[in-house]
């Protein structure tokens, strides 16, 4: 079937619009296309239906091209969720549905083939379509029936049917926006005036938003990041950056990629700044102003400056927390096929920066020494997986591999050729990539380790001569990118499956991935290039079991070295990982209330205060929480009724950290060893819609503050009975 749909005008005749300068030239193309339609009609070559028993998305039954396609010129896209060329697709396919809606004759219709084990999984197809704003059909073909029946060749390809669905043009890869507008609209013009086009409706029922849940702050959050503060810089933060008040040693920050935002934060999950959303955007300027599209990595240069790759802007972009103001250092928004670079900031065009590192150009010159390690980080390194490269955008006048002189602001390609492939050189511009989506710079080892999701492998290119080495994962053949699975072992012996982001502790000397697909941590050991799953399970599952991880496709390593923090993506979640205990919890994120930022009471509603003490070396606590309404007082019907527990840092953990009001919960707590306060507080916060003899309703709020005093004497078990009644206060 496939050397049927393959034709002069479908492979002889790449990009024919950008070949078309006068209008002559156009019209003679139209010509040529209407006569291979006439053709295509006549021989009447049909592709056949889908396959019966396949799930949809964004229809309400499944379609057919005999009987509810038929009448309209369709597009099928071929695509697969994981790859980065399937995805620069997707805009154009949207211009062309607003362009050419369905009831005027054009239908699209993504054809879902999975390239990974875990795309197959319809659930994980709904989050997909989900999180890229698909509103068109789709359907899951888990087993390729339709793709190996047409002998499609790679991920994407588009293939234009006629009304009748006989084939008519097939367009392999990305960069056809043009020649697919061109075909379609000849297409449509022709069979209109055959009066074969219908202008029924589909039974299109949307999926692509997600409506939040009250408590969910995060959507398909992406990348993390974490930055120590020093004592000047927290001071400063008390003083006016950090509006709570709260006095703590690290900053974070995450891309809440489904939102277009990003937001920062303090390790208690309290949020000092959202930066973004909710609409996507490409815009510069003050917080409550600037937009970004579907951002991804970050770095902190220093704790108040951070680096941004906004992905689907195409661009690179910088907040300033002194200033609050959000400026674009490289890219215009539109996507760039440049595969060298050089040119300087905004000048240079570039292609879904997927993550970000900083180095210093010093590691190029000369051995690590002591001083070295405090060297101001004057390259910012680019996962340009858009591109299946590595680049670097100079931060000041920097000398590079072979003595290079670099000027500041240039952006330029690095490593790799720009062919998606796991191939490993010595030389960095012979290496290749596919789709490099994570980075992590290792001072100390003078690497920088990349998470190449496509080859389903962990490399690592030394930054003292640009060769870039395997680590584990992959195949031997650089030219395999289905070398996936989930092993543990030894370099090629271990298996990932699409691996997004990767992160270095430096206190246990080990390199930790996110692998993506497989749900799962896992830890390399980089003297040995052997890999072990930490946690996670190969079953994806939601995050209301809190040691279970869904696509995760960021991490960052707190400055101790104790704690993981995990952009649990389709979680839609933070998770902190204690590697001490291996115990995992969620991070609840919130925003100050305005009682904080201006200084007065800390709580608003009912605070009950209590003390409890606990041996310093740490314990648990158990809470039996009596909470009750007195009588005269109901539940408001379908009020969210919720409680969250607030904790000082990422060291304190519980059961269970949030969840749906119950007269009797049972709360254990995890108090962490003493560190240096004699003391610390926590509290345990219930909001209830209620309603007095069914008339009057209004909203409580209850703040149970628990004091934990440590003492050499005291317990490492306490368990604590609390009762309160709405309407009276009792202990």
């Amino acid at each position: 079937m496939a050397s049927d749909i393959l034709d002069p005008i479908s492979t002889a005749s790449e990009h024919l619009f950008d070949t078309i300068t006068t209008l002559e030239e156009r019209n003679k193309m139209e010509e040529f296309i209407v006569e291979h339609i006439t053709q295509c009609s006549s021989k009447n070559v049909q592709i056949g239906d889908f396959k019966q028993g396949l799930e949809w998305f964004n229809v309400s039954k499944p379609l057919s091209l005999s009987r509810d396609l038929r009448g309209k010129v369709v597009v099928l896209d071929f695509f697969t969720y994981c790859c980065v060329n399937c995805l620069h697709i997707l805009p154009q396919l949207k211009q062309l549905e607003e362009q050419c809606p369905v009831e005027e004759g054009v239908v699209v219709i993504g054809v879902h083939s999975a390239k990974f084990d875990n795309e197959k999984d319809s659930a994980n197809i709904l989050a997909a379509v989900q999180r890229y704003n698909i509103s068109h059909p789709v359907v899951n073909d888990a087993d390729g029936t339709m793709w190996h029946s047409l002998g499609i060749p790679c991920w994407p390809t588009l293939l234009i049917l006629g009304p009748n669905g006989e084939a008519l043009f097939l367009l392999v890869g990305e960069s056809h926006k043009h020649d697919m507008f061109l075909y379609v609209q000849t297409a449509l013009n022709y069979y209109k005036n055959e009066g074969q086009i219908k202008d029924h409706s589909l039974p299109i029922t949307s999926q692509s938003h997600i409506a939040a849940e009250e408590d969910r702050s995060l959507l398909f959050p992406g990348k993390m990041a974490c930055c120590e503060l020093s004592e000047q810089n927290n001071n400063s933060s008390q003083n006016g950056n950090n509006h709570s008040g709260e006095n703590y040693t690290e900053r974070l920050a995450v891309s809440d990629t489904g939102h277009h935002r990003i937001i920062i934060f303090s390790t208690s999950g309290r949020i000092e700044y959202v930066i973004g959303g909710p609409e996507p955007g490409f815009v510069d300027g003050a917080f409550n102003e600037a937009q970004f599209n579907s951002p991804q990595g970050l770095t902190f240069h220093n704790p108040n400056l951070l680096y941004i790759a906004d992905t689907e802007n195409h661009a690179i972009r910088e907040i300033n927390l002194r200033t609050l103001h959000v400026r674009t250092l490289v890219g215009t928004g539109v996507q760039g096929t440049d595969h060298i670079g050089g040119a300087r900031l905004v000048n240079q065009i570039i292609s879904s920066p997927w993550d970000l590192c900083l180095v210093s150009s010093k590691l190029l010159k000369e051995p690590l020494a002591p001083e070295n390690e405090t060297a101001e980080k004057d390259v910012l390194l680019i996962a340009m997986a858009g591109l299946h490269q590595i680049w670097a955008f100079f931060l000041s006048d920097a000398v590079w591999w072979k003595g290079k002189m670099y000027e500041a602001g240039t952006c330029a390609a690095i490593v790799g050729t720009g062919k998606e492939e796991n191939r490993n050189n010595s030389y960095p511009h012979a290496a290749a990539f596919a789709q490099p989506s994570g980075l992590c710079v290792v001072t100390e080892l003078q690497s920088v380790f990349v998470a190449d999701s496509e080859s389903s492998s962990i490399r690592r290119i030394y930054l003292n001569s640009g060769k870039v080495a395997a680590v584990v994962g992959g195949d031997r053949n650089p030219s395999n990118l289905f070398g996936f699975g989930d092993q543990d072992g030894k370099q090629y012996d271990a298996k990932l499956q699409h691996p997004l982001g990767v992160a270095w502790n430096s206190h246990n000397k080990m390199l930790y991935v996110a692998d993506s697909y497989n749900h799962k941590l896992k830890s390399i050991n980089v003297q040995t290039n052997n890999c072990t799953t930490v946690l996670g399970t190969s079953t994806r599952l939601n995050s209301r079991d809190a040691v279970q991880l869904n696509e995760p496709g960021g991490l960052c390593v707190s400055s101790d070295g104790t704690h993981i923090y995990v952009a649990d993506t389709n979680n839609h979640c933070i998770k902190i990982v204690n590697l001490e205990t291996m115990r995992i919890n969620k991070l609840i994120m919130f925003l100050p209330r305005e009682e904080d930022r201006l200084g007065r009471s800390k709580k608003s509603g009912t605070v009950v205060p209590t003390e409890l003490t606990i041996n310093s070396s740490g314990g648990e606590i158990t809470l039996v929480l009596s909470v009750t309404l007195d009588e005269g007082i109901s539940l408001t019907a379908n009020a969210p009724q919720k409680w969250v527990v607030e904790f000082p840092g990422p060291s304190w953990s519980a059961s269970r950290c949030a969840g749906d009001y119950e007269p009797e919960t049972t709360l254990k707590i995890m108090v962490p060893k003493q560190k240096q306060a004699s003391s610390a507080t926590f509290s345990i916060n219930y909001r209830l819609y209620i309603c007095r003899d069914s008339s009057e309703c209004s909203k409580l709020e209850l703040h149970i503050v628990v004091t934990v005093v440590y003492s050499d004497l005291a317990p490492d078990t306490v368990i604590h009975h609390f009762t309160h009644a709405f309407g009276q206060h009792r202990m």
